[in-house]
């Protein structure tokens, strides 16, 4: 029986083996793209396509430098920003819990809170700071974003697609949420809807690179050498250098 590849997607792993998705490709695992497997896996798992999480490259806000009238609140919640931003997550994630204390409605002070426990693996933690933030708010779609990326890590498939579902009923050009959706669909072995959703996020960013990396991915593991080799090729020829070896491994006949 032929194997399947483990092959890690950017920030979301996704991941298939003994299954019997891949008809045509060839046997066994290759040295080259096992030690893709193992450079990828375990790396930029904060959000696809982004490397970590402090640089998710969010529309309008990071970690937002609220205004509130509390001065109490405004210092802790500046403090919270520089120990950010200093590398100091738990610091500042202490931060965040005395501004939440204090203020309660604040839903950036929680947001902000959610970030730090995402990044230091609290992802129960960061699930409630986010759910906070989703109550005050219920069309954040970035924190349905991170929600559903926390799911995700927490191995919860199905909530993870439901924040993802709405977030792209509020905005349904926000491509990220579309990439990050296929590595969800693409874990739980829906390849046809990996496919639909990587080269949805395909035509909203077309200079989006991880997502023409990913769906050579979902081809593969639906069988099909052929376009998987197509889509690795373009992503190769766009700079995204793991595509290289793939092409080497797999596409030098195609």
């Amino acid at each position: 029986m032929k194997r399947i590849l483990y092959l890690a997607i950017a920030a979301v792993l996704f991941a298939s083996c003994g299954s019997e998705e891949k008809k045509d490709a060839s046997d066994g695992v290759s040295s080259e793209v096992e030690k893709v497997m193992k450079e990828k896996s375990g790396q930029e798992r904060q959000s696809p396509s982004v490397p970590k999480l402090e640089q998710q490259p969010a529309p309008k806000r990071k970690m937002d430098n609220a205004q509130v009238s509390n001065s109490e609140v405004k210092n802790y919640f500046n403090a919270g920003i520089q120990k950010y931003q200093a590398g100091n997550y738990a610091a500042g994630i202490k931060e965040f819990e005395k501004v939440v204390r204090v203020d309660p409605g604040n839903a950036r002070a929680y947001y902000n809170l959610g970030l730090g426990r995402h990044h230091t693996d609290d992802f129960s933690g960061a699930v409630d700071a986010f759910t906070h933030v989703l109550e005050i708010n219920p069309e954040d779609t970035l924190a349905l974003l991170y929600r559903g990326l926390t799911y995700y890590l927490l191995q919860d498939f199905k909530r993870s697609i439901q924040d993802y579902n709405k977030a792209l009923e509020i905005d349904p050009e926000y491509a990220k949420v579309y990439y990050n959706r296929g590595t969800v669909r693409g874990q739980m072995k829906d390849y046809t809807g990996a496919i639909k959703d990587f080269s949805k996020a395909i035509e909203l960013k077309p200079g989006f690179t991880g997502a023409y990396f990913h769906l050579g991915h979902a081809y593969y593991f639906r069988g099909n050498v052929h376009e998987a080799c197509y889509y690795w090729k373009k992503a190769g020829e766009m700079g995204f250098t793991d595509a290289e070896r793939l092409i080497q491994e797999y596409c030098l006949d195609e």
